[in-house]
């Protein structure tokens, strides 16, 4: 995460913030990165894509998922299941934390239902996304990951494991997913706790072409967020990241957002629901 982390911080902010630009804040809406940390094992989890703003007036709504109570870092290094389905292999002190948040000694993650998925702007069949936890801490040496086969018959198709980078705002291709008797084996390894997707990407290019930035910044993103039990969620923290700014807005009441000023183009689009 990125260097002005410190700044919220020393004013008492009731978050921990990811460093990014901090150019001001108002009651709604403020400018700057603003990404929390679950202070205790599990809870809600950040939903974090990179995301391609339109023109005009733009709607996206999320609802929140819960990751339980996460799973406890073995030692040493093995193989857990981190979600139904989803193993990953880590060990306790692989997890770099961003600057000033605390060592993680957990992770998790919870499989995104087709309601709640943000967009992915990838090419190629969706066969699962992952929100994973604890956001954007570092795995050193990376992770491995395996996934149990539900999706069928996958012989012969081309399947890649993506994750989401939140410094960068874009895509990482981790690998292919390799096919075996019950499971897809991840020929690599994955070097950020973040969004992962599985997709089968059987003959399309990715990631696509990127679209060009705007320069009107005239365009609003808007929307509802919905908690993990069911109703508005108030108080979460939703932005649009470019580079290193992020403008961001805090939901009311009835878990709704609104983010002005925003020019057209690709960035990212971050829920995050524990502020």
């Amino acid at each position: 995460m990125r260097s002005l982390l410190g700044l919220a911080l020393l004013v008492g902010c009731s978050s921990t913030p990811a460093p990014k630009s901090e150019t001001g804040e108002t009651t709604d809406t403020a400018v700057g990165n603003t990404t929390t940390e679950p202070v205790v094992r599990g809870g809600d989890a950040i939903a974090f894509v990179p995301y391609t703003m339109g023109e005009g007036e733009v709607t996206l709504d999320h609802t929140v998922n819960s990751l339980g109570d996460g799973v406890m870092l073995p030692d040493p290094r093995a193989e857990v299941e981190v979600a139904p389905n989803l193993f990953v292999s880590v060990g306790m002190g692989e997890l770099e934390p961003p600057l000033f948040t605390d060592e993680a000694d957990w992770i998790g993650g919870v499989a995104a239902a087709d309601a709640s998925r943000l967009p992915i702007e990838l090419n190629g069949t969706v066969l699962d996304v992952w929100y994973m936890g604890p956001f954007d801490h570092h795995a050193d040496p990376g992770l491995g990951v395996r996934v149990v086969n539900t999706y069928g018959d996958l012989t012969d198709r081309t399947l890649e494991l993506w994750v989401g980078d939140y410094e960068a705002s874009t895509w990482l291709n981790a690998g292919p997913m390799i096919e075996g008797k019950d499971s897809l084996t991840l020929d690599g390894s994955v070097s950020i706790v973040s969004t992962m997707v599985l997709i089968d990407a059987t003959g399309e290019m990715n990631p696509p072409d990127a679209a060009p930035i705007g320069t009107d910044g005239v365009n609003a993103l808007s929307g509802t967020i919905t908690g993990s039990s069911g109703t508005a969620l108030e108080g979460a923290r939703v932005q649009f990241c470019r580079g290193t700014e992020c403008t961001s807005s805090t939901t009311d009441a009835a878990g709704a957002y609104r983010i002005e000023g925003l020019a057209s183009g690709p960035g990212s689009f971050e829920v995050i629901p524990n502020t």
